[in-house]
């Protein structure tokens, strides 16, 4: 059973792995064939639903929900920059601008922003301004006449300007009676305006006909003919405004005067007068001026032919399907992108009915989320506060794991440069190397001259010759004397099977007594002599009694708040006060925190009392908890202390004082332990020749600051413990070479 759930889970893992790598693949191709990301593509289908939802809550029926889905296909096909959201708020907009014909509107607004630089609402307000004006309800002529606009009038042709122009000559006759009529009329007006030089001079004669009368006059006598009342005051109000708006200094506003003003001259009946009205504003400016001017008048009022089929000077043909024809061919993108605006509304498609098909699911997950996280605000507040900080604990360990991690790394490429500094120097800053090369330094002074410690020329060193005679002799001339000594391949060495065995034993010992005679280091305790060896039994008592003081000093500094003082007391007479400064905070921040723990969980123990209960247990909580995170937060401190340092730690001070002193093992035996001993051990000597060590280098070994930074080099320390332990044991199971 254990072997088939195995096998199942297996199974599934394996099919988790297949589908999540089949989806990994795939997710690329997908988003590049829907042009964005999935999670864009899922975005954008909620933001579309939404949009479908007001016009469902506008009272929309199917079939027209139908025709605004078809709609929105269409603008995304005239153009793949709009997406499907943008479509359906654009058909929004439209309805807003013309209800009647919204949809109609978006879609030519939707094609004319992939072909102008005008915006939908500008498109939408110069469509509608056109139709109001001359009353053409056709969206195919109004479009045609917006690009026109777009590809002729020029900086002018703003949609301000042609909705103000197109209001303008509704007030006054219609004059311009179809799209195309009014569209070139704006164009030749923007002409004479996009010019700097026609420009000012129609704003300065303007101005000066506005000034000596010459306007008033022309346009009381325009009123009277037009049979309106007050032709007097309604003249000045027009050059009132008309001084106002070329006083504003803005260009669109001043644009907007000399255009209407240009309209009024052109819808001037009497050809007397209106040929001294434009002669006037010509004044001196020349031909050019002149010539604009009776373009303006001619497109006006002359015979303006709109069919497509027939030819004229100021004809307005298919635009709008032209302009987006050529664009659509001339952009590299536009077919990947249309393709890519179908991939993604059939991507949106499949994104809807998942959500409706995952919706009770989702549900269920929300609620019974909501179920979980209510049921923990029920709690009570200790307890949540508990669980809370336990949260947080776990939080910052794991950061904490990050950290130690990262630490770990950079403590192991320390301890390698340690190790290997010749990898890291190329071998030039070591004064000695384990491979027995000399430093620059030892090669400079080698080269001196009538040195009388270096081996003349052929002498063999007795630290080159085999055998653990030779290893043993090493071992013995750096115990004994810390001078340098030669010894030539020509000198005797002496008999080690000769003499008397007793004799050499004892010679033996003494060598081996003079030897160890330097004093060796003890435990932390300290130098302590033994009971039984003749030490003092005083000084052991006082030891002990130190330990005691220091073990209840540190209980002490466990008390929270207590400890505090105490560790700034301990921080004043320290002698290294950063690493006590550290150790002592370590200790309060762990204090604090097991103080809030031992705190939050007495007080949940002790309110099985309410009151006197709860009080005491968060008190007693509080000062365990208090005791041991410092405990904890102190052996944190010295753990990662050791560990950065590569020591381990330390026993306390009054834990070493407490230990008894470790009393001398029995005496090695006599004899090899895998040797093949008689019935009757016999005492062996074990003779080792005093050898001298020359390093090849002059000066090393009387330079005693560099041979002890040498011995103090754990890995020769730990090469020369190796020698002495194979030189030994050697001797001891060959006998020394030594005869019974």
């Amino acid at each position: 059973m254990a072997g088939t759930m195995m096998g199942a889970l297996d199974l599934v893992g394996k099919y988790d792995d297949f589908a999540k790598g089949l989806l990994g693949s795939l997710t690329p191709m997908i988003e590049k064939a829907v042009g964005t990301t999935l999670s864009s593509v899922a975005q954008e289908a909620q933001a579309t639903e939404r949009e479908r939802t007001l016009f469902e809550a506008g009272g929309k029926s199917k079939e027209q929900l139908l025709k605004i889905e078809e709609t929105s296909i269409t603008i995304r096909e005239l153009n793949p920059d709009i997406k499907k959201d943008q479509a359906y708020s654009l058909m929004a907009k439209a309805e807003l601008v013309h209800a009647s014909n919204g949809l109609k509107y978006a879609e030519k607004a939707s094609m004319l922003k992939y072909t102008t630089r005008f915006t939908e609402d500008d498109i939408m307000k110069m469509m509608s301004s056109i139709e109001i004006s001359t009353g053409n309800e056709s969206t195919v002529r109004q479009s045609n006449a917006v690009q026109y606009l777009s590809n002729k009038g020029g900086g002018a042709a703003t949609g301000k300007f042609v909705e103000s122009l197109a209001h303008f000559n509704l007030q006054n006759g219609n004059l311009l009676n179809t799209p195309e009529k009014m569209a070139a009329t704006f164009v030749s007006i923007g002409n004479l305006l996009n010019d700097f030089k026609t420009y000012g001079a129609l704003y300065e004669n303007a101005m000066k006909m506005s000034g000596n009368g010459d306007l008033a006059a022309i346009l009381e006598k325009h009123y009277k003919a037009q049979n309106k009342k007050d032709a007097k005051a309604k003249a000045a109000q027009d050059i009132a405004t008309l001084n106002r708006s070329l006083a504003t200094g803005e260009k669109e506003t001043i644009n907007i005067a000399l255009g209407k003003l240009l309209m009024t001259f052109s819808s001037i009946k009497d050809q007397t007068l209106q040929q001294r009205a434009f002669d006037t504003l010509t004044g001196d400016a020349g031909d050019d001026m002149a010539k604009g001017l009776r373009e303006v008048n001619d497109t006006a009022t002359g015979d303006f032919v709109p069919e497509m089929g027939k030819e004229s000077a100021y004809k307005v043909g298919n635009e709008a399907v032209n302009a987006h024809q050529l664009s659509a061919q001339n952009d590299a993108y536009y077919k990947t992108g249309q393709a890519q605006a179908m991939a993604r509304n059939e991507a949106m498609e499949i994104a809807t009915l998942y959500a409706e098909q995952m919706s009770e699911i989702n549900t269920g997950i929300s609620k019974a989320a909501e179920g979980v996280m209510g049921s923990f605000n029920s709690l009570n507040e200790s307890i949540k506060s508990t669980t809370i900080f336990v949260g947080g604990v776990l939080i910052l360990g794991s950061a904490l794991y990050h950290i130690i991690s990262q630490l770990r790394k950079i403590k192991d490429l320390r301890t390698t440069k340690e190790k290997f500094p010749q990898e890291e120097t190329g071998g030039k800053d070591c004064c000695c190397c384990c491979d027995g090369t000399q430093s620059p330094s030892s090669k400079k002074k080698s080269k001196k001259k009538n040195s009388p410690d270096r081996p003349p020329t052929g002498e063999k060193s007795a630290s080159n010759s085999g055998g653990p005679q030779g290893q043993a002799g090493k071992t013995t001339s750096r115990g004994q004397n810390n001078a340098p000594t030669t010894s030539t391949a020509g000198k005797k060495q002496p008999d080690a099977g000769g003499g008397n065995p007793q004799k050499e034993a004892e010679k033996t010992d003494g060598k081996n007594k003079n030897q160890n005679s330097a004093p060796t280091t003890s435990s932390a305790a300290g130098n302590q002599p033994g009971p039984d060896s003749g030490g003092n039994h005083a000084e052991t008592g006082k030891a002990a009694s130190g330990g005691w003081k220091k073990m209840l000093k540190g209980g002490l500094r466990r008390v929270p708040l207590l400890g505090t003082l105490l560790g700034v007391t301990a921080i004043a007479g320290s002698a290294n006060k950063l690493d006590t400064a550290a150790q002592v905070g370590a200790e309060a921040l762990g204090g604090w925190g097991g103080a809030a723990a031992g705190a939050a969980t007495g007080a949940v123990i002790g309110s099985v009392l309410p009151g006197i209960g709860t009080a005491i247990g968060g008190i007693v909580g509080g000062l365990i908890g208090g005791m041991g995170g410092s405990t904890a937060g102190g052996a944190l401190y010295d753990g990662i202390k050791s560990w950065w340092q590569n020591k381990t730690p330390e026993a306390s001070a009054g834990a070493a004082a407490m230990k008894p002193a470790i009393q001398a093992g029995p005496a090695a035996p006599n004899h090899s332990p895998v040797g093949n001993s008689p019935g009757n051990p016999q005492p062996v000597s074990i003779a080792i020749p005093q050898v001298s060590i020359p390093l090849h280098v002059q000066g090393v070994l009387q330079d005693i600051p560099t041979m002890l930074k040498m011995l103090s080099d754990p890995s020769v320390a730990q090469r020369i413990k190796d020698i002495i332990e194979r030189s030994l044991l050697d001797a001891i199971e060959t006998r020394g070479g030594v005869t019974k």
